[in-house]
């Protein structure tokens, strides 16, 4: 319950300064003289009114764009995006589970972010994933934070090349030094993971002595160090990596799009990638709730980069948060219950959420 609260403040701190930063002022002429004139409710109407001029206008010339025949090839592209995301799953997982599983729990996982608190779905790709392998939870663990480690350092390398190319500069060069020294570290530290293992591992366990916690941490942590220094090998890591550039080039880049094609909007590919980016900073804020509020902001503070209206990006960032809701929850939906149908024809019961090392604990039905 603290999350979802926590989460719907930062929805409605972020929803309120991206709406105090939108230049709707320019369309509202509203003379203060008229309250006194006109009373509260009359006022307050009239306000109202002028300050949704623009957003209006913009809504209204979107629709007479408005293409909903692009509904069926943002469906097939959204599919296409997560079959990848599955394939590299499955991969990430040494193949250890049968591909349909880790495809099923990828699309379950996927919708269950749209809608679950602190990133909730992929905690539940973890469960899943347990109940359908003898994969232990720490190569699990593994597995998620490598798949995180290349999405947040390729989407990070994508958005500043589009920068680059759509010559969008920083005038003190800071954001651009900070993003390659932040890229940078993550790949020295996972180097140092892979060839430093058993040192990190002492000096971190040294680290957790001083504050009387050294057996805790080589009896519950110290396998997610090795197990992450096991895996971080060129053969498992190359076709993963490669996997992640298909999957936001040809995957997610082509259902934005399409939505862009939606609503009537032209964009350069480059211009698609650097919303993609700004898209997915916006939902690294682990909280469902937050999410719609950041989601909109990163966006909507692309279309401005660009030089476009942030009415615009507004509305495009409601479509797209929109559209990926309503398709990702449904597919997660369908999955969720054919693969309950599954495991009753398998003969297995049904099962409590356990993420203990213990494993899942198992009812007859």
């Amino acid at each position: 319950m603290k999350r979802i609260l926590f989460g719907t403040l930062v929805s409605i701190a972020v929803l309120g300064f991206l709406f105090s930063r939108l230049d709707l002022g320019e369309t509202s002429k509203i003379n203060l003289d008229e309250f006194s004139k006109r009373g509260l409710y009359e006022f307050s109407k009239l306000a109202v009114e002028e300050l949704s001029d623009q957003a209006r206008t913009t809504f209204l010339k979107i629709q007479e764009r408005w293409e909903p025949i692009y509904l069926i090839p943002f469906c097939i592209s959204s599919a296409w995006g997560l079959l990848l995301f599955s394939w590299r799953w499955h991969l990430l997982m040494g193949k250890q589970i049968r591909f349909r599983y880790a495809l099923f729990s990828s699309f379950i996982g996927v919708g269950a972010n749209m809608f679950l608190p602190a990133r909730g779905g992929d905690i539940f790709r973890l469960y899943f994933c347990k109940k359908e392998s003898d994969l232990q939870y720490p190569t699990l663990v593994t597995a998620l934070f490598i798949e995180k480690v290349l999405d947040f350092s390729f989407i990070f390398s994508a958005g500043l090349s589009a920068l680059v190319f759509l010559e969008i500069k920083d005038e003190n060069n800071h954001s651009f030094l900070i993003s390659f020294l932040v890229i940078a570290s993550i790949f020295t530290g996972l180097l140092a993971v892979r060839f430093l293992n058993e040192t990190i591992v002492s000096i971190l366990a040294w680290a957790a002595g001083l504050f009387g916690k050294k057996e805790w941490f080589l009896q519950k942590l110290s396998h997610y160090v090795r197990d992450l220094g096991k895996f971080l090998v060129l053969k498992r890591f190359l076709v993963p990596a490669v996997l992640t550039a298909f999957t936001w080039l040809i995957g997610y880049a082509l259902s934005y799009g399409i939505l862009l094609k939606l609503v009537g909007i032209e964009m350069s590919y480059a211009g698609i990638v650097l919303i993609m980016f700004a898209g997915a900073v916006g939902v690294m804020v682990p909280s469902a709730p937050s999410g719609a509020g950041v989601f909109h902001a990163s966006v909507t503070s692309a279309f401005v980069l660009m030089g476009r209206k942030a009415s615009e990006g507004l509305f495009y960032a409601t479509t797209v948060h929109l559209a990926q809701f309503i398709l990702q929850s449904f597919f997660a939906v369908v999955f969720y219950l054919y693969w309950i149908v599954d495991r009753r024809k398998r003969g297995l019961g049904k099962a409590e959420f356990s993420l203990k090392e213990s494993e899942v604990i198992e009812k007859n039905s």
